[in-house]
């Protein structure tokens, strides 16, 4: 749906439809699994007017005369928009006789909203009727969108269909592609099997074929490999489960901690992240036992090579990496290989399962958040920060520039104060580590100020009281949590999209949108 709202051909058909009035876009991508705004009714009510009031200001007094009204007196605690409000709104957009603009939505996803669907397809509906507004929706095939929106053949069209030639394809291709393809393979009709079994999702095939072309590479007979086929589940979901349920039993509890940090982190978090704590299994005292100096660079190719093969194995696809594995100065990080895997281990269902896989008790329960601290702990202890080292380049790893430590230890201590909530003592010594190792590195560093030492200083001083509070006057960086990493369009200043008359008003006005209008953007989704 972004592929289609955000093409240049759908824009200038939209302006030509449009001619000579002002072509509005505006799009909204429901997400069951996100904010209550990302699948709710007034997250897209939202959406939909805030792009209206932005790229069409003159809407504003037609379609909230009351709160235009009371706009110019800048009301400081101005009443939140109620859901009835926000309909009524978007549809004196479609009743208008005269209006300047002609709209056309994109709404993606129907079937990820959490309400109702029968009365979104009536307000969809009564919106499409407008003769100043077009609507394209997509969802799956159920029976509500399908009785509501799919009466005229000519007014839909299903993905798997357009897509079977792309899928064919690309699934030959990785299957053909292979050493040890040949005819008796390509007889047994395998590949058409896989496109039928798709039904359109190319992450699907490309998870099949990966496993189609491993039982190549095991020489798997034609009869093998089509049954390797028909064991593999058509739902994405259950083909998740039953690849982690495939991971080699002696790596469950480090596979399960591997998916719990990956869920956990703000970001995708770099490789020496996992490969530190790796080795905080192998040895118990890692953190404080490994000295504060950089590795060599050919530890470190070996340290990461090792880790991307860790991951691989453990993670069976499911998690991915990107970057640069080999160049001194490139990084890679470990990421999620589809938003639907992240999804899918954020189930209650797949957070028991992650949880029996790991170690068993008296094992101190599993902390994401402490891990995630004392990995970054053992990483800024074995970076180099470019200055202060008399080695030469090519034999360490000087892959971070000076201003990175502060990033880095930025990073390190949000997940630190999480962490001291679940088990002080135990984030203290190693907060205690972190405080020597920077210290060190600042006077090898020559920094003029200490300001990261001055930082941590502050944070000692709290946790050694138990001073929760002081902690949490800190927060989380503006791009915590990747899956909403970014901010909203609408943090953008208000007064720059209109320069009419009556420029106090509409930016009043629009700042008290800005304020309570506040939702993930698509781009976020």
């Amino acid at each position: 749906m972004k592929f289609i709202a955000d093409h240049s051909i759908t824009k200038r058909a939209v302006e030509a439809w449009a001619s000579p009035k002002t072509p509005i876009l505006a799009s909204h991508y429901f997400w069951n699994p996100g904010t209550e705004m990302q699948k709710a009714l007034p997250g897209l009510l939202r959406s939909l007017l805030s792009e209206i009031f932005y790229q069409c200001p003159s809407m504003m007094p037609i379609c909230c005369p009351q709160r235009w009204e009371t706009g110019d007196k800048a009301l400081e605690f101005p009443p939140s928009w109620t859901t009835a409000e926000l309909l009524a709104a978007l549809k004196t957009v479609g009743s208008q006789q005269e209006v300047p603009a002609r709209f056309c939505f994109f709404i993606d996803g129907l079937d990820e909203y959490d309400g109702d669907h029968m009365d979104l397809c009536n307000t969809i509906s009564h919106l499409a009727r407008s003769p100043h507004i077009k609507v394209c929706v997509s969802s799956r095939p159920w029976n509500v969108f399908q009785d509501s929106f799919g009466a005229r053949a000519s007014g839909k069209f299903t993905i798997h269909e357009l897509t079977y030639g792309d899928i064919r394809a690309y699934a030959a291709d990785r299957l053909q592609s292979h050493n040890r393809w040949d005819a008796s393979y390509a007889e047994t009709g395998i590949i058409e099997q896989v496109v039928q079994r798709a039904q359109g999702v190319f992450l699907w095939v490309f998870l099949v074929t990966k496993s189609l072309r491993d039982g190549l590479t095991n020489d798997d007979s034609a009869y093998d490999l089509k049954r390797r086929l028909e064991s593999l589940p058509t739902d994405l979901e259950r083909l998740f489960r039953a690849m982690l349920d495939g991971v080699n039993p002696i790596y469950h509890f480090k596979m399960a901690e591997m998916m719990l940090i990956a869920l956990q982190a703000h970001e995708p978090l770099r490789l020496e992240i996992y490969y530190h704590n790796d080795r905080c299994h192998e040895q118990e005292d890692y953190v404080f036992a490994v000295p504060t100096r950089p590795l060599p660079m050919k530890e470190l190719r070996r340290a990461r090579e090792q880790t991307r093969r860790q991951i691989n194995a453990r993670s069976q696809g499911l998690l991915e990496l990107s970057g640069d594995l080999y160049n001194y100065r490139g990084f890679m990080v470990v990421g999620f290989l589809h938003r639907t895997a992240r999804d899918f281990l954020q189930t209650r269902e797949m957070s028991d399962y992650l949880s029996l896989k790991l170690r068993p008790s008296p094992t101190p329960v599993f902390s994401p958040d402490f891990a995630i601290f004392r990995a970054y702990t053992a990483r800024i202890k074995t970076t180099l920060y470019d200055l202060g080292f008399e080695t030469d380049p090519d034999e360490t790893s000087g892959q971070c520039s000076g201003p990175q430590i502060r990033e880095h230890v930025t990073e390190a201590l949000d997940y630190c104060r999480q962490a001291y909530l679940e088990a002080p003592e135990q984030v203290f010594s190693v907060f205690c580590e972190l405080e020597k190792s920077v210290e060190k590195i600042e006077r090898w560093r020559s920094f003029p100020d200490n300001e990261l030492t001055q930082i941590l200083g502050v944070h000692h001083v709290a946790m050694e009281t138990h001073d929760v509070s002081l902690l949490a006057t800190f927060g989380h960086r503006e791009s915590d949590n990747y899956q909403n990493d970014s901010k909203s369009d609408l943090d953008e200043p208000v007064v720059s999209y209109y320069s009419g008359d009556d420029s106090d008003s509409n930016a009043t006005f629009l700042t008290e949108l800005d304020v309570d209008m506040r939702i993930v953007s698509d781009d976020e989704t």
